[in-house]
């Protein structure tokens, strides 16, 4: 049990929907996320070759693109644990949306992000790399990333309030295949590597411009700090009850053999 959710902001009653309960087999979508882009759904993707050009989300259709040939990451039936992903080569490769599309909160409003990913830097590197950013210059963005800290990979996420911005840095090694989650509240963000012992969420409260959305590098102008590694999955939904992150925690982990 995470136990994550609550201490970042109000979520919905603890009522986990689990799959006798439902009658079907559980799926992301029973969360109801403003978003999932899952690379084993071959139908999201436009590929040329194995170049992706657009990501469709499955749950609204929210589709991120790259126009240019060279900036497009590679699809893989077996990128991460034998399974499908998007592989981002760390110099260029990104997609985006811009601009955000308007059922996903921008603002102060209140949202999680999670991925399964393999994060392949090197622990001496001092580079900061992103998973996700939304919005436009730090101040004005939420920003979920790769960077160093004490020699090694470290899991951040910084939140910009409008005039200045806030990170935290979860204190476990990053390296290799995790499931990533952040906690953008409506006044606390937090982070948490699968499902370890957290840092302590830091107080903010999110100021988010609807310029862009990106995967695989900040949402500056300028894309940059370009992710490295596969992503299998990756999802931003409402804050979570802790059944609910339990549940989603289990699925992601199964995906990505992490015992």
């Amino acid at each position: 049990m995470l136990g994550f959710g609550s201490a970042i902001g109000p979520g919905r009653p603890d009522t986990a929907l689990t799959p006798p309960e439902r009658g079907a087999p559980w799926s992301p979508l029973d969360l109801a996320p403003y978003a999932w882009w899952d690379a084993e759904q071959p139908e999201t993707l436009t590929l040329t070759g194995t170049s992706v050009s657009a990501w469709a989300d499955a749950a609204h259709g929210h589709t991120l693109r790259q126009l240019n040939q060279g900036s497009r990451p590679v699809w893989s039936a077996t990128a991460l644990n034998g399974r499908p992903g998007i592989l981002f080569d760390g110099t260029d490769d990104h997609l985006e949306i811009a601009p955000v599309p308007a059922g996903i909160p921008a603002g102060s409003g209140a949202y999680e992000l999670w991925a399964l990913v393999s994060q392949d830097t090197a622990g001496s590197s001092l580079m900061q790399r992103h998973i996700f950013s939304a919005g436009g210059p730090a101040a004005s963005s939420r920003r979920f990333r790769r960077l160093q800290e004490g020699g090694v990979s470290r899991l951040g996420a910084l939140t910009g309030d409008g005039s200045g911005t806030a990170a935290v840095i979860d204190g476990n090694e990053f390296s290799g295949i995790h499931v990533a989650r952040a906690v953008f509240g409506s006044t606390q963000t937090g982070v948490r590597l699968d499902d370890l012992a957290s840092a302590s969420p830091v107080a903010i409260v999110p100021s988010t411009a609807q310029t862009r959305l990106r995967i695989g590098a900040h949402s500056e102008a300028t894309p940059g700090n370009f992710w490295l590694g596969p992503i299998n999955t990756f999802l931003i939904t409402p804050i979570l009850t802790a059944s609910e992150a339990a549940l989603l925690l289990a699925y992601l982990k199964a995906r990505g053999g992490i015992t």
